[in-house]
């Protein structure tokens, strides 16, 4: 499902310091070639995760999407979009088990889904809200797998549920892997990494001024510790044009998805 619909675009300068964490698409596709003809190197990216790599990696190059829960929003259809033009198979990375927090922008549009109607006669984006849950401070701090919606459907299942609407895009829940791999993101960030961006490809947005700490303390240093340990660098790329990534378009839904939210409140009274 691409994004058919004219939408106002906020747009802003990139700083270089995130651009040279993307890899170009021709640069994707002849590394992924290159890395996995190269056995010596799957097997020194296995010894660094000391056991924990998972099935959904191991038989062919994938492309990845890491969010908390899987949900058909223009970023996720995008995702998709991009994906088959790669000619790769995509994979949903979730993390479902992770609390709930107010402060974090992408789980609370889990909750408060926002819908994008293209642009008003202004050129400003038209959007609308809708709630699936009553109370945004109730869910505070409780795992996101046993929040249920207003009409008494589980928050994940309720996702997943809309997402089958209109992917068949595999869903891997990762929670018991992040477990058993250490919940500090020094701790497993790095082997996050090794895992999806070197013999497959990432996608993320990374949104200046938003993300700087997580940028700096995090995935900049995870991103250099993997590339000196592999000599490779980590194949990312944007899902969103970079200097596009305020937009919020591209964390909101397209209309079609908002039908699917009415119809399960309504049927719930």
């Amino acid at each position: 499902m691409a994004h058919g619909n004219a939408h106002a675009r906020t747009r802003s300068e990139v700083p270089p310091a995130i651009l040279d964490i993307y890899s170009s698409r021709d640069e994707v596709l002849s590394e992924l070639a290159m890395r996995w003809a190269n056995q010596d190197l799957a097997q020194e990216i296995s010894a660094f995760l000391e056991g924990h790599a998972l099935p959904p990696f191991e038989k062919c190059p994938r492309a990845v999407l890491s969010r908390h829960v899987a949900t058909p929003d223009n970023e996720f259809n995008e995702f998709i979009v991009q994906s088959r033009l790669l000619g790769l198979s995509p994979l949903c990375f979730e993390f479902p088990d992770d609390l709930f927090t107010t402060s974090n922008r992408g789980k609370v549009g889990l909750i408060k889904m926002t819908f994008h109607h293209g642009a008003g006669n202004s050129g400003n984006a038209r959007i609308t809200h809708l709630n699936v849950v009553d109370d945004l401070n109730v869910c505070q701090n409780q795992p996101l797998m046993k929040i249920r919606t207003r009409w008494g459907e589980s928050l994940v299942g309720f996702h997943r549920r809309i997402l089958r609407k209109f992917h068949a895009t595999e869903v891997y829940d990762a929670s018991q892997w992040l477990r058993q791999i250490g919940s500090r993101a020094q701790t497993f960030y790095p082997k996050y990494l090794a895992m999806v961006s070197i013999r497959h490809v990432l996608f993320e947005n990374f949104e200046p001024g938003r993300e700087d700490r997580f940028l700096h303390d995090i995935m900049r240093p995870s991103l250099d510790g993997i590339q000196q340990r592999f000599g490779l660098k980590p194949l990312v790329l944007p899902i969103a044009p970079a200097e596009e990534m305020h937009d919020v378009f591209w964390w909101s839904y397209p209309e079609g998805v908002k039908p699917l939210v009415v119809d399960s409140m309504w049927g719930s009274a």
